[in-house]
């Protein structure tokens, strides 16, 4: 009975040990889980800094179109407070023009003031204001150092005016490019930052599920090894009950048969004892087909009756017997 206990002990003793050996598995399958978070984390954070890049070299862009624009605007003065549109060769044409009408003033006063006077002028203006003194030439309004510099004077704004046009042209086609490169710049940031929510969302999403599915993890690794301690708590009990019940029994026989008491042997029994050889003979030879305990009760039943009367003297000489013996150990 003491060996069954111990056993039993020892095999809760052991049941014991389940749940931290649960527990630990549980604990090995989050940090697993948690692993493959990081790793996951890791390469979206990597596409957030390729992100990152790429809006920096798209604000770069941008940057060298505003420097661009800047340097176009700072083309149209070349000339420290030059006006947009002026040109150095009219500037340097209407300077010669001074110093021809400068020439035929004086060319003038040589031929005479009268004379000089008499003569038709030049309906050009100076870049003074001044009307112009000089005299026309082939019945023309004007001299021909004003009709050159009226030609000259159209050619250069011509060009100053296609250049500006140019320059305006290549201004706003800069301002296009820079207002396009930024709204570009500004969308791939937005995705960028989309993107960036969208994973750390997902991230965090990966994260919840693996703690909860963690959690559910270890509870039904809880409520397995809970399980299996109660079941091997009822096997130990269910174990312990039948070796009391089978101590029991063996003490209950050991006690019957130091105190059972002897009985008498029958007296058929005293007769088949006897008559083995002749019984089995006679038991073959019946054609009745009955079994072998009823052959032979019918053969006792037939024998002669002084037959049956000395085996019963004999089974009552017994049983007087065994009463004697017991009588006398019960004395003793």
């Amino acid at each position: 009975m003491n060996t069954t206990t111990n056993t039993t002990a020892n095999t809760c003793d052991d049941w014991k040990t389940l749940p931290t050996s649960a527990h630990n598995e549980a604990l090995e399958a989050i940090a697993k889980e948690v692993d493959e978070i990081r790793e996951e984390n890791i390469h979206l954070h990597g596409l957030l800094d390729q992100r990152t890049a790429e809006i920096q070299d798209l604000q770069r862009m941008v940057q060298e179109r505003d420097a661009t624009i800047h340097s176009y605007e700072n083309t149209n003065l070349y000339m420290g407070g030059v006006p947009l549109g002026t040109d150095i060769l009219m500037q340097e044409c209407e300077e010669a023009i001074l110093a021809d009408n400068g020439a035929a003033e004086e060319s003038a006063l040589a031929l005479g003031a009268e004379e000089w006077a008499s003569k038709t002028h030049c309906k050009g203006i100076t870049i003074n204001g001044t009307p112009c003194t000089r005299c026309p030439k082939d019945g023309s309004d004007f001299c021909g150092h004003h009709t050159k510099a009226k030609t000259a004077i159209r050619v250069v704004k011509k060009k100053a005016s296609t250049e500006a046009a140019a320059l305006v042209k290549a201004k706003k086609q800069a301002e296009r490019d820079a207002k396009k490169a930024h709204k570009e710049a500004e969308k791939a940031k937005k995705q960028a930052e989309r993107d960036a929510i969208k994973a750390k969302k997902e991230v965090e999403k990966a994260e919840l599920k693996a703690k909860k599915e963690a959690e559910r993890a270890l509870k039904k690794a809880e409520r397995d090894a809970n399980k299996a301690v109660k079941e091997a708590e009822k096997a130990a009990e269910r174990a312990l009950k039948k070796a009391n019940k089978v101590e029991l029994k063996a003490s209950d026989e050991d006690t019957a048969k130091k105190t059972a008491t002897k009985r008498p042997t029958p007296p058929m029994a005293l007769w088949q004892r006897d008559n083995k050889e002749s019984i089995s003979a006679q038991v073959k030879a019946d054609t009745s087909g009955d079994r072998y305990m009823v052959i032979v009760g019918r053969i006792w039943k037939n024998l002669e009756e002084d037959v049956q009367l000395r085996y019963k003297e004999l089974s009552k000489t017994e049983k007087k017997t065994i009463a004697a013996v017991t009588a006398t150990s019960a004395t003793a």
